[in-house]
C-alpha cells in the first residue's frame, strides 16, 4: 500500500495539470530557480525542515540509445532513487528538474560516500537497461548553494564528461575545474598558449601523440597509477614507464611534484578538450 501510494504521488507530481496542486517537484523548482519566498512558503506548507539539506545529486538518465527516458521511466527511476536514498538518508527530496534528476538531502546516515552510493545506484539502474550520468555536491552550506551547484553542473557536465571519460559520476570540484578549463578556452589563443606551454618541448618528439595520451590518461584517468595507465591503454606497463621516463628527461619535470604536476594536470586537460582522447572503459568502482 505503501509503494502504491508513493507511485500516485509521484504520478500527480509529474502529470498533474491542477496548478492548485503544490508537491516536491515545485519546492524543487523554487530552489533551483531562485524563488526564496516561494521555497519558505513549499516548504512551510509541506511541513519540511530543508535548512538540514547539505547534499545534492543531480543525475542525467537515459535509456541505452542514449535517448531522454520517456514518462514510465522517469516515475520508476524518481521511486527508485527516491527509495534508494530513504534507506540512507532522514530528509530526502527527490524530483526532476529540466531534463535531469534531482535529490536532496541531508547528510547520509553511513560511513558510505555519496559518490560511492552514487556509483551504486548507476549500477542498479543498468541492470534496468538504463545509463546514469551526474553530479554530487557534498557540503552544501543551503539552498542557495545547492541551486549554484545546479547550475554550474548544467553548465559544464558535457565538458568534465569529455575531460574524465572513463568516469560517470563526478564531484562538484572536478566541474568546477571543467569550468576553468573552458574560461581558459573562452579568453583566447594567447591565454590557452600560455597555459599550455609545459608541454610545447613534446610536440617536437616524433611519437608526440602516443607520449601526450600516455600523460592525459596518466594524470587525468588513472591517478597518476602507472599500472592502472597500462591497463586502461592496454599497454605493458614497462611501456608506460618508458613513455613516462621520456616525458621527465623532456620536460625536466618530477611528475608527482606540486606545483608543477598541476601545471601538466592543467595542460594535459586542455589539450584533451582540443584534441579528444582514445575511449577508456568506464569505471563502475571507486
Amino acid at each position: 500500500m505503501l509503494q502504491a501510494a508513493e507511485v500516485i504521488e509521484l504520478f500527480l507530481n509529474i502529470w498533474n495539470q491542477d496548478h492548485n496542486f503544490e508537491g516536491t517537484d515545485a519546492l524543487v523548482h523554487a530552489i533551483l530557480s531562485d524563488q526564496p519566498a516561494e521555497k519558505e512558503r513549499l516548504a512551510a506548507q509541506m511541513h519540511i525542515d530543508i535548512e538540514p539539506i547539505h547534499t545534492i545529486w543531480i543525475l542525467r538518465i537515459t535509456n541505452e540509445s542514449g535517448s531522454p527516458v520517456d514518462g514510465n521511466q522517469r516515475l520508476f527511476c524518481l521511486r527508485q532513487l527516491k527509495q534508494y536514498l530513504q534507506d540512507r538518508h532522514k530528509l530526502v527530496i527527490v524530483d526532476t528538474y529540466s531534463h535531469y534528476v534531482v535529490a536532496l538531502s541531508d547528510d547520509s546516515l553511513f560511513d558510505d560516500t555519496e559518490i560511492s552510493m552514487a556509483y551504486e545506484f548507476a549500477n542498479e539502474l543498468e541492470q534496468d537497461g538504463l545509463q546514469v550520468e551526474g553530479v554530487i555536491c557534498q557540503g552544501v552550506e543551503n539552498t542557495t548553494h545547492a541551486r549554484n551547484a545546479y547550475v554550474l553542473s548544467d553548465a559544464n557536465l558535457d565538458t568534465v564528461r569529455c575531460l574524465y571519460p572513463g568516469k560517470k559520476i563526478f564531484m562538484l570540484g572536478e566541474v568546477q575545474f571543467a569550468q576553468k578549463c573552458r574560461d581558459i578556452l573562452d579568453q583566447g589563443e594567447a591565454s590557452l598558449k600560455k597555459e599550455m606551454q609545459c608541454l610545447d618541448k613534446l610536440y617536437s618528439l616524433p611519437d608526440r601523440e602516443n607520449i601526450l595520451q600516455t600523460l592525459c590518461v596518466y594524470l587525468l584517468d588513472a591517478d597518476a597509477n602507472t599500472q592502472r595507465t597500462g591497463q586502461l591503454m592496454y599497454l605493458h606497463k614497462n611501456t608506460v614507464k618508458y613513455r613516462l621516463n621520456k616525458i621527465r628527461a623532456t620536460l625536466n619535470y618530477d611528475l608527482t611534484q606540486m606545483p608543477e604536476t598541476y601545471a601538466l594536470y592543467q595542460a594535459a586537460a586542455l589539450y584533451r578538450l582540443l584534441h579528444g582522447t582514445r575511449a577508456v572503459s568506464a569505471d563502475n568502482s571507486l
